[in-house]
């Protein structure tokens, strides 16, 4: 199965942490050192890495550009066939340039670069910073916070000293995510419940936990700095129709609704049925530090979609059950451990569905609800008729935003 579709709902170019082979293959200065390479062959082996490198690159930046979380906001998720024919253009072009380099090494050198080559891909190795972005829930990549840690803000309001970070910068710091965790496995209760032994259970790995979970919420406090920061990597590397960018900046600020509004963009995914991700069945309001809750005043819902399956490797679980004083075995200390969960494969497919949250800015007698003043602001997302906890995503604005060098 092609990389990329594994890839797909796990974020755009996101740098991943790879052994140094990988990145020396992309590197004139360590190519060289890394086949042994004569000083006759390096001009010509290194002129090759630059192409290779130039090629790695372009595919990055588009497939940043194509999965850029902006996009799915407006409705433009790439297809599957668009991001399949992206890859298999790059790597007609890789390997070309590949066997180029291999034509110029020896039989043993040459075994030196396809031994990198096989426990590694090169597309996966980051060499340009892109400006594109996008939030992962995939249980391939677990990085979940309940509790975002932002910046004082005023909504609406004015840029702060952040405006100047990147769109990656602004939108993890905007986004909080959880998920509901399921039980992995049951233990002897009546061992449990015994003075006499003590019981451990292994943790299960955030991967099982989320790859289980009936709900995963994403949510992201759309302020000035990042609403600004989005708006000008639309305008500079999307097509549009505007005949100016102050047109098409005033359209977008429509879209947004931010002179009156408070928008958090919520994208609520799960493995099983639709149903989990109908809006009918959650309370979701927005609350502040003194506890007042503000429910949306519009909720801007796309349809649902599918997301590409995934197979993904699950750890199993164990306990181990300590007879501390030899009453069960005849045995003091004696340990033995049984299995909860074996080890397994599970296919991870599912849908998701974005909402536009729409809440009013200020309070019934005027007030702006988000100032500088604000020390944090959470969401609640309540299951109704379900046997689910309530779901809270915060954002802690309590402390001043920092100017990057």
């Amino acid at each position: 199965m092609i990389r990329l579709l594994t890839a797909l709902v796990i974020t755009a170019c996101s740098p991943l942490a790879v052994s140094a082979d990988a990145g020396d293959l992309l590197d004139t200065g360590k190519f060289a050192k890394r086949v042994k390479a004569s000083g006759d062959q390096a001009p010509v082996v290194n002129a090759w890495v630059d192409s290779l490198r130039s090629a790695v690159g372009a595919h990055q930046f588009e497939y940043g550009r194509l999965m850029n979380e902006a996009r799915f906001w407006q409705g433009f998720a790439p297809k599957l066939k668009t991001l399949r024919e992206l890859e298999k253009k790059t790597r007609t072009r890789t390997d070309a340039f590949l066997d180029s380099i291999r034509a110029a090494l020896t039989p043993k050198q040459t075994e030196r670069l396809d031994r990198i080559l096989k426990k590694h891909d090169l597309l996966d190795y980051p060499v340009t910073d892109v400006p594109f972005h996008r939030i992962s829930t995939s249980p391939l990549s677990p990085k979940f916070k309940k509790r975002a840690k932002a910046y004082r803000v005023s909504i609406p309001g004015e840029p702060t000293e952040a405006a100047g970070w990147s769109y990656r910068e602004l939108l993890e710091t905007w986004t909080a995510t959880t998920y509901v965790p399921i039980p992995e496995g049951t233990v002897n209760q009546t061992l449990v419940q015994s003075a006499d032994v003590q019981v451990s259970a292994s943790s299960p790995m955030l991967r099982t936990l989320i790859a289980r979970s009936p709900i995963l919420l994403s949510a992201t406090l759309m302020p000035p700095d990042l609403s600004r920061r989005e708006f000008d990597i639309l305008y500079e590397h999307y097509p549009h129709t505007f005949e100016s960018k102050a047109s098409a900046a005033a359209a977008y600020t429509a879209s947004q609704k931010s002179d009156e509004n408070i928008l958090v963009r919520l994208r609520m995914s799960t493995p099983y049925n639709e149903y989990y991700l109908n809006t009918d069945r959650y309370i979701i309001f927005l609350e502040d530090e003194e506890g007042t809750g503000y429910e949306p005043s519009l909720i801007d819902a796309a349809p649902v979609r599918g997301v590409e399956t995934l197979e993904i490797r699950l750890p199993g679980q164990t306990v181990t059950y300590t007879d501390i004083f030899g009453r069960y075995t005849g045995q003091p200390g004696y340990k033995t451990t049984r299995t909860l969960r074996n080890p397994s494969k599970m296919q991870y497919s599912g849908r998701e569905r974005l909402l536009k949250l729409f809440f009013p800015a200020r309070t019934f007698d005027g007030r702006p609800i988000v100032t500088p003043k604000t020390r944090s602001l959470k969401l609640v997302v309540q299951p109704e008729l379900e046997n689910l906890p309530r779901l809270e995503l915060t954002w802690d604005t309590s402390k001043k935003p920092k100017k990057r060098k």
